[in-house]
């Protein structure tokens, strides 16, 4: 052995290539991997709770677009009865109350007079 060497320790007796450290040192690299290691604990946690709340905000997303879907239609409904509603308004005012009944209004009223007049008929 040379006398620049220290002698072998425990741990480092079987293995000629390993080197031997103060404890001091070994004490702080533990700590400094423990500290690494929850940070990665910690971060792999974040990690996970943001990609629940990113699922839970794409099913949000999901529902929103869907009830946006859904009140469209609705409104496309609406619009359509009012465009009915204002035509066939226009068509009274413009009408001046001449006609105020389509054909087939007239039609059927027809029909239910000539009903009558024979139900009226018959009993006298």
């Amino acid at each position: 052995m040379n006398p620049d060497q220290d002698p072998a320790t425990p741990e480092t007796a079987g293995n000629p290539g390993a080197v031997e450290m103060p404890v001091d040192e070994v004490a702080h690299i533990e700590t400094i991997l423990r500290d690494l290691w929850e940070k990665l604990r910690s971060s792999a946690r974040n990690i996970h709770d943001m990609r629940e709340e990113r699922n839970a905000l794409r099913d949000k997303v999901s529902f929103l677009e869907q009830e946006l879907e859904n009140h469209k239609v609705g409104i496309q409904k609406k619009e359509n009865e009012i465009k009915a509603l204002r035509a066939e308004h226009l068509q009274l005012v413009n009408s001046n109350g001449k006609n105020a009944l389509s054909e087939e209004e007239r039609e059927f009223l027809k029909t239910k007079i000539r009903d009558l007049i024979v139900k009226i008929n018959s009993y006298l």
